[in-house]
């Protein structure tokens, strides 16, 4: 642990100065005006934070130790300072639209790979995070071991009668598992846990990269060993890499659909039970972005949290619970759910950096248009999230509508499995056999 923070040290080290540099111009050169009190406010939380995950690692939090787990907690704090410092400028240059060259309808800039307030910063971490690492994140847990044994379970908890009479002990055999249809390939690191589990002497290579797209009668994985160590496990491997493999092709199909709109398509927690983790994993590996994990990662306070509440006194208790589950800086955003747009307004007369995100359920796109103007004038760092019976053909129309986000429940709900065999390209029996 010490050398794993002392890293974070050197990481800070290299940071502290265009930071330093960054935060200065800010406070005057640039605005002409002295830093806020919730700029040095911020600062603050940076250096103290710092000096006390340099210090003791006892005193931190719970969320700083889920950060420092992955090697990260200081850069996302500089990030996030830096990306606050960004959100501040935007709201002193109101009034002047600022657009990205290029962004479809003249798209204000901050709705273009924006960073958000400090808590947004993290909405993104997990978009951030390359196909290979995100699959050590997501996929070698040990709620994803315990899910692959029981898949495995599933055929072999009283063993395999036909391979083990029928099959010589000393038989290998080489072969391929192929595409039947077209797609894009997800769950391949969780063939090759399946594979060390329960046959170790057997060779992997895969062809194709979780992300890449293939062809009917493409190999995507070779394999090669005891074959007593392969057919047992075939099936569960098929059915891994198909329900997988669908995910990814299908959530590919809605980001195709958006392209342009600047808008990205999110997935929900509408996941088959027992595979949240790898289903989340394959929205990645077809283009989309990933929402919370599970229900202790981020904030997301929905209609039934608040039913029967005025407006009024929804938007009260909003900003008391954010407050709360911003505390110890354990969640990732702050969301919450509206129906109206009276509820969107008083979400939006919150003090800046009560929300990150709202959430706008089952409105129309003339409604969802009227949520993104009101927003850019009162409160331009709130991302929208359009939400509620998306489809396929929906799709392009809302994400045009001027949202960051589109959630789609579809994306695991309505995947359709892709086909894959395993082809034995040889199986050769021992000699004199």
């Amino acid at each position: 642990m010490h050398d794993r923070l002392m890293g974070d040290g050197a990481v800070v080290l290299e940071h502290v100065a265009p930071f330093g540099a960054r935060f200065g111009d800010h406070g005057t050169a640039k605005s002409g005006k002295h830093a806020t009190d919730r700029r040095r406010r911020f600062v603050g939380e940076f250096v103290q934070t710092g000096l006390r995950l340099l210090g003791n690692h006892q005193q931190m939090t719970r969320g700083e130790r889920r950060h420092i787990e992955e090697g990260k907690h200081l850069l996302v704090l500089v990030d996030a300072v830096a990306g606050d410092l960004a959100s501040e400028n935007l709201r002193e240059d109101r009034g002047h639209r600022r657009t990205v060259p290029g962004s479809p309808g003249g798209r204000p800039a901050s709705h273009a790979g924006r960073s958000g307030t400090v808590r947004g910063m993290a909405v993104d971490e997990l978009d951030r995070i390359e196909l290979p690492d995100l699959a050590k994140r997501l996929l070698g847990t040990p709620l994803v071991a315990r899910l692959l044994d029981l898949a495995i379970d599933e055929d072999l908890g009283r063993g395999d009668i036909t391979t083990e009479l029928f099959v010589d002990p000393s038989r290998r055999a080489a072969g391929a598992i192929v595409a039947r249809g077209p797609g894009v390939l997800a769950g391949v690191p969780l063939l090759e846990i399946v594979l060390r589990k329960r046959a170790g002497a057997t060779r992997f290579k895969a062809l194709k990269a979780d992300g890449d797209r293939f062809e009917a009668g493409d190999p995507v994985l070779e394999l090669e060993g005891p074959l007593r160590g392969i057919l047992p496990l075939e099936r569960t491997m098929l059915n891994l890499l198909g329900r997988l493999s669908g995910v990814a092709t299908r959530t590919a199909r809605f980001v195709a659909a958006v392209e342009g709109s600047g808008a990205v398509v999110c997935d929900t927690r509408k996941t088959t039970p027992g595979l949240r983790m790898p289903e989340k994993y394959a929205v990645r590996c077809g283009g989309g972005t990933l929402h919370r994990l599970d229900l202790a990662e981020a904030m997301l306070v929905k209609d039934n949290h608040v039913a029967s509440a005025t407006p009024d006194r929804f938007a009260a208790k909003v900003a008391e619970v954010a407050a709360a589950a911003r505390r110890d800086r354990s969640v990732r955003f702050v969301e919450v759910e509206v129906d109206t747009l009276e509820q969107l307004d008083r979400i939006l007369d919150l003090p800046e950096g009560t929300v990150d995100l709202v959430l706008l359920d089952n409105m129309d796109d003339a409604t969802l248009r009227e949520a993104v103007a009101r927003r850019d004038q009162v409160r331009p760092g709130v991302r929208l999230e359009a939400s509620g019976g998306v489809t396929l053909k929906s799709v392009a129309a809302t994400a045009a509508t001027g949202v960051e986000r589109v959630a789609c429940g579809s994306l695991t709900r309505d995947a359709v499995w892709i086909d894959f065999g395993l082809d034995l390209l040889n199986a050769v029996p021992p000699s004199g056999g």
